[in-house]
């Protein structure tokens, strides 16, 4: 090779070198500012950065935005917010609730590596649901400072669950309602006793939760169980309170007969274990049951906040029944003469409504709580034989066969006289328990 081409390889290969060195040196210094600029350092969240309990680290503002936004939008299309006070429930999703300031809340994260979600509330959604629970302007009532800050502690969370806010929490002292009697009965024309005295004491200061079902057997616990008579009076005067508010009865049953101490369509009759008075307070708030029993008479109140509605009982279809004779003839009983077994009692019907108004006195519904039947008991007479000789009237049918004064009217014959004066008569029935299950009213 000569000179001349030994040097004109050497330029060509060094001239390549210079090129391909100058190239890569480009690329290198050239591509890393192209990612710095298309991907700032700056713009990169530290690894610990936190907004509430989502980790946003090592994204850039653009992926923690899209982040949290799905998190935020997931989380109020899938929860409720419900408002109760008193008897009514207003309930509202939480997507018109809550504004959350995702933005803010990174910039606040980006500087102090973890950050709050900053959340709003929209007002008008909050003041819609408040005037859905109540005719009574609440919005002037709360404190509706505490009310906001609650429900933002609860958007913050994120907690996978319903809140429930009872608005009765939030009342101020100023408008705080009064303890009052919201329902009473008044009961006599009993036998007054010490076990009743017991019974009395056992139910008075019974706590009726609220959105719970209650028992009657419950209240009583092991207190006289057995004593009848006792409970019937104590649970009449329950029932009859019960009736003028807003408390559901589920369980209810009659006695066979009108007791002396009930109004007709106020009774109630329970015999442990089978026949129990219960009832469900619909209320998101508690009532307190107390008696105070008097010598003459038993004074049943039910104590708590006003209630919304105002309840009216009433009566219609009353129906009285009067009670048929029985005939019947013994041997034992004096010629001429009769005796009375049996007085007989009247029988009764009635159907017993509530009606429920508003508190500005409009109707709102009425419903039917109960159809009450007692069945007349009849009038059992005996007399004397009638003689062989003495002509038997076709208006008569005998029974001859009974010869006990104590026996039952269906003994032999089972046969039923009629009166001549016309009076009405009928074989008498046979005994059935006409206990009355109310549900479902």
């Amino acid at each position: 090779m000569t000179s001349n081409q030994l040097i004109k390889t050497t330029t060509v290969s060094f001239i390549t070198l210079f090129i391909s060195t100058a190239l890569l040196i480009g690329f290198t210094y050239g591509g890393s500012f192209a990612y710095s600029t298309v991907f700032p350092p700056s713009t990169l969240l530290d690894k610990n950065t936190r907004v509430a309990n989502i980790s946003i680290g090592e994204m850039t503002i653009e992926e923690a935005t899209k982040v949290l936004r799905e998190e935020t939008e997931g989380w109020k299309a899938t929860n409720a917010v419900s408002f109760l006070y008193k008897d009514n429930l207003s309930v509202n999703v939480a997507a018109p609730l809550f504004f959350f300031d995702i933005d803010g809340s990174i910039q606040y994260a980006k500087t102090n590596n973890i950050a709050p979600l900053f959340v709003s509330i929209n007002e008008g959604t909050v003041d819609e649901m408040l005037h859905q629970l109540s005719s009574v302007n609440l919005v002037e009532k709360i404190d509706l400072d505490l009310l906001y800050n609650d429900l933002q502690a609860y958007a913050r969370s994120l907690k996978q669950e319903d809140l429930q806010v009872n608005i009765h929490d939030y009342i101020l002292a100023t408008y705080q309602d009064q303890k009052v009697v919201v329902s009473e009965a008044y009961i006599a024309n009993f036998t007054n006793s010490e076990t009743l005295k017991q019974l009395a004491t056992a139910v008075s200061g019974t706590i009726l939760e609220p959105r719970q079902t209650t028992s009657f057997f419950t209240m009583v616990a092991d207190t006289a169980k057995n004593q009848s008579y006792e409970m019937n009076v104590v649970a009449t005067a329950l029932y009859t309170a019960l009736l003028s508010t807003n408390f559901e009865i589920v369980e209810r049953h009659i006695d066979q007969t009108l007791p002396d101490y009930s109004e007709l369509g106020f009774e109630a009759f329970v015999s442990y274990p089978s026949n129990d008075l219960r009832f469900y307070n619909p209320n998101y708030i508690p009532y307190t049951v107390e008696i105070n029993l008097h010598p003459d008479f038993m004074h049943l109140v039910i104590v708590g906040y006003p209630l919304e509605t105002k309840v009216r009982v009433e009566r219609e279809n009353e129906q009285s029944f009067d009670p048929k004779t029985v005939l019947q003839f013994s041997a034992l009983v004096a010629e001429g003469e009769r005796e009375i077994v049996n007085p007989g009692q009247s029988g009764f019907a009635v159907n017993v409504l509530r009606k429920t108004f508003s508190s500005n006195n409009s109707l709102l519904f009425s419903e039917l709580i109960s159809e009450d039947f007692y069945r007349p008991a009849h009038r059992i007479e005996i007399r004397s034989l009638i003689k062989k000789e003495e002509p038997l009237s076709s208006d008569y049918q005998y029974d001859f066969g009974i010869t006990n004064p104590g026996s039952d009217i269906e003994n032999e014959t089972g046969e039923i006289a009629e009166e001549p004066e016309g009076k009405e008569v009928d074989e008498q029935s046979s005994e059935t328990d006409s206990s009355e299950e109310t549900k479902g009213y």
